[in-house]
């Protein structure tokens, strides 16, 4: 029986995560601990709140100590700011350590006992601890339960039962949530009502109840179920879904919002210009194949969009392709250089990525390709009359009618070439994985690597391909705008084909979206995609 008159004092710890993968879900988590907090304040009985935040950069920063918690300040943007990487072992070893002390000073002031309670909001794995390991935060959650305390994890992007059972946090005391607005407010939801429910017993019915916080309610994962309910299961492309959208940098107009994919888990893969990837023509040489060899012992990327310029002439991927570690392959490829069949140059990389449009175009025909007979050709008259266009809508002139000579279009732009340089040398966000590409309120284009490493060596590419173009919208950028066409993405009708190296295709071509995805091992190692209209 709930007793609201219970007089035992509760202290609760609420762990913070504010490592750089919670950048799009920034305003969500202030939004969501707010609404705890006020939700806390009009319940009776005793209670104060610590507030911690954690992250590599400082793995436990004390927001509010013991505060009453009608009195706690609203949590805001200038002090939560995402960043670095996620130490959930050594904030959690911090925040007992902290607990500990306040224990006993109570007791030495003879202060009623409290009833502790262990609130950890986090969306990432762990690491980035170095003072605690898993057995040691094990053992210290072990013993204070048996005191008395209760632990309760709510995770996204991982399996939080796996990962907080490894410390010994009880299951019933464990939830998972999905990473967006709505998954976000669920999650919060679900800490108030077992906070609210927790608080309104004896220190008896505590302890009785102990590790089973949420009382075999999850509205978080309640809301989980019913959104893969919706649209039919699980999407075609892995931990898609889970991705996390930031704010944007905007620049003449053109938005590039930081896309972050945690627990997206993939082996050591090289990528770019110092892969050590080695391409050629074939010695019989045909426009629609060229031969790659991968000398080295990493599998290597190259992503569809990615300029090969050299050879008889240059091309493009059409798919994105892994080369197994000592291997050689033919890979399908389409020409971006009508006017040029000879001259046989070394192939290097071009300094921008295939313009959108032109990659749309080839990765529309070469899904209908995949779709009728499982081969990837495109449909090469329809990306050559793309290049043309954008050449034209650039106002450059081009002897051999190469894409690359795009990029003249900077010189007569200072602005924007001034814009594209410092985009580049800016480099990306740490953690961050890919952009979603807006075009004042349209959003035009998402570029997505399996992690941030991948993403590094293409950068510059994918700057200056997107901030070469002229705006084609006006209007303000949508975040969530942005996380929905990640959604559609991945939940999109899509056709898959064994991959030409490792991995497996995925090919979306639905009337709204074009875009492919590689996956390898259950993870993406690039994905992109394309809008229509």
């Amino acid at each position: 029986m709930i007793n609201r008159n219970a007089t035992e004092p509760t202290k609760i710890w609420f762990l913070l995560d504010r490592s750089g993968s919670m950048g799009g879900l920034a305003q969500d988590v202030i939004g969501g601990f707010n609404s705890f907090v006020a939700e806390q304040s009009n319940e009776p009985g005793t209670s104060h709140l610590t507030l911690v935040q954690f992250d590599s950069q400082a793995p436990f920063q004390t927001i509010h100590d013991a505060v009453p918690i009608g009195d706690v300040p609203e949590l805001t943007a200038n002090v939560y700011r995402p960043r670095g990487t996620t130490p959930l072992l050594d904030a959690i070893g911090n925040l007992i350590e902290s607990a500990d002390q306040r224990i006993e000073t109570r007791s030495r002031d003879n202060q009623p006992e409290e009833d502790q309670l262990v609130l950890i909001f986090s969306d990432g794995l762990e690491n980035a601890s170095h003072k605690y390991n898993w057995a040691m935060i094990a053992k210290l959650i072990k013993e204070r339960q048996e005191a008395g305390w209760e632990f309760v994890f709510m995770g996204a992007n991982q399996d939080s039962y796996l990962e907080a059972g490894r410390i010994g946090v009880r299951q019933e005391s464990i939830a998972n949530f999905e990473a967006s607005a709505v998954g976000t407010e669920a999650a919060f939801r679900s800490m108030s009502r077992g906070t609210r429910q927790f608080r309104e017993k004896t220190r008896y019915e505590r302890r009785r109840d102990s590790g089973a916080f949420y009382g075999g309610i999850r509205e978080s994962e309640e809301l989980m179920e019913e959104m893969r309910n919706q649209h039919g299961g699980q999407s075609s492309i892995p931990n898609l879904e889970m991705a996390t959208v930031g704010q944007p940098i905007t620049r003449l107009g053109i938005s590039l919002f930081p896309i972050y994919l945690p627990g997206n888990y993939l082996p050591e893969i090289a990528t770019g210009p110092n892969s050590g990837l080695v391409i050629k023509e074939k010695v019989a040489s045909t426009v629609p194949s060229l031969q790659v060899t991968n000398p080295t012992n990493l599998p290597i990327l190259i992503p569809e969009g990615e300029q090969l310029v050299g050879g008889l002439q240059d091309r493009v991927a059409n798919t994105s392709i892994l080369v197994a570690p000592a291997s050689r392959l033919d890979i399908p490829v389409s020409c971006l250089e009508q006017g040029r069949w000879g001259d046989r140059r070394d192939f290097g990389r071009g300094r921008a990525f295939t313009p959108r449009r032109t990659r749309r175009a080839k990765n529309a025909s070469v899904s209908d390709s995949v779709r009728r007979n499982r081969s990837r050709r495109s449909d090469q008259a329809a990306v050559w009359n793309t290049i043309d266009r954008e050449l034209t809508y650039l106002g450059v002139s081009s002897d051999t009618r190469a894409v690359r000579d795009a990029e003249q279009s900077l010189r007569h732009d200072q602005q924007r070439r001034q814009t594209v340089r410092r985009m580049a040398q800016r480099g990306p966000l740490p953690n961050q994985c890919g952009v979603v590409v807006s075009h004042g309120w349209r959003v035009v284009a998402i570029e997505l690597f399996g992690n941030h490493d991948l993403l590094v060596p293409h950068w510059e590419g994918i700057v200056r391909s997107h901030l070469m173009e002229r705006l084609t919208a006006t209007g303000e950028p949508s975040k969530t705008e942005a996380r929905d066409r990640i959604r559609r993405f991945a939940q999109a009708a899509a056709v898959t084909n064994p991959g030409v190296g490792l991995g497996t295709e995925v090919h979306v071509n639905d009337g709204r979206t074009v875009g492919q995805a590689l996956i390898h091992q259950g993870a993406v190692v690039y994905a992109s995609a394309f809008m229509i209209g």
